[in-house]
C-alpha cells in the first residue's frame, strides 16, 4: 500500500511539473504604448519550441479587457496553424494588441498561456 501511495504522489509531482514547464521557460514583458496599443515581448529562455497561444490584458480585479484572437483554422493541409506567438529555441517574439477603444487607466495586468511544440 505504501508503494502504491508513493507511486501516486510521485506521478502527481511529475505531472504538475510538466504542466508548469513552458511558463518556467518564458519571460513576458508588456507595456502600454502611446495609449494606442499594448506591446507584449516574449522571450524563450530554453531550447524548447513554444507556442504562446493566448495572451491578453486584465483589470485590477482580473476581469478580461482584451485578448489576442485565435485562428479558427487548425490545419492547412497537413501543416498546423499556430495562433499567437511562436518562440523558437532561445527565441523572441513581439506582439501588439490595439487598445485605441479601451480606457488604458484600467489595464493592470497581462497574462499568457503557452504550450510546448514537438
Amino acid at each position: 500500500m505504501k508503494k502504491l501511495l508513493g507511486i501516486v504522489v510521485l506521478g502527481f509531482l511529475l505531472s504538475s511539473n510538466a504542466y508548469a514547464g513552458c511558463k518556467n521557460d518564458v519571460e513576458m514583458k508588456w507595456s502600454i504604448k502611446d495609449d494606442r496599443f499594448v506591446r507584449f515581448t516574449f522571450l524563450n529562455n530554453s531550447k524548447n519550441k513554444i507556442n504562446i497561444y493566448e495572451y491578453g490584458i486584465l483589470t485590477i480585479n482580473n476581469k478580461l479587457i482584451k485578448k489576442n484572437k485565435k485562428s479558427d483554422i487548425e490545419k492547412i493541409g497537413d501543416t498546423p496553424v499556430l495562433s499567437g506567438a511562436y518562440l523558437g529555441k532561445f527565441g523572441r517574439d513581439v506582439r501588439d494588441i490595439s487598445v485605441i477603444d479601451v480606457n488604458t487607466n484600467v489595464i493592470q495586468y497581462a497574462y499568457y498561456h503557452c504550450k510546448y511544440l514537438d
